[in-house]
């Protein structure tokens, strides 16, 4: 089986709650690699992590989380894979990290939502011939 990753083109914010899907399916043994690590590294600091099917979803996400948020999710989906960290990961990740302050005024599901699917990286276009 390919390793899984986050598609967060697929990211969804609403009511505070986040919702991305894996680009496959996950085995029974992967779900529980999946869940080990997350009770593992998570700390308490999202009030609730669920795999579903394809879906993962946390609960009470906050504006201002999202950087914080992916890169766990992410953390946790890879070592759910079996793989190690690219020491390299973080200091590319230093400098793309762009801060930026919700306004009052607008949506921050709507917000965080935008900010998740940012991260996800550029699909390439069907090139079937319909």
């Amino acid at each position: 089986m390919a390793d899984l990753q986050l598609d967060w083109s697929s990211a969804e914010v609403s009511q505070g709650k986040l919702s991305v899907s894996l680009d496959g399916k996950p085995t029974k043994e992967w779900r529980a690699r999946f869940e080990r690590t997350v009770q593992l590294l998570d700390h308490g600091t999202w009030a609730d992590i669920e795999l579903s099917e394809r879906t993962i979803t946390v609960a009470a996400v906050e504006p201002g989380s999202e950087e914080k948020l992916r890169f766990f999710l992410d953390s946790v989906v890879q070592e759910a894979n079996g793989e190690q960290p690219d020491e390299n990961d973080d200091e590319e990740r230093d400098g793309d990290q762009v801060e930026t302050e919700p306004e009052a005024d607008d949506d921050p599901d709507r917000e965080m939502t935008d900010r998740f699917r940012a991260s996800a990286p550029e699909r390439p276009a069907d090139s079937s011939d319909s």
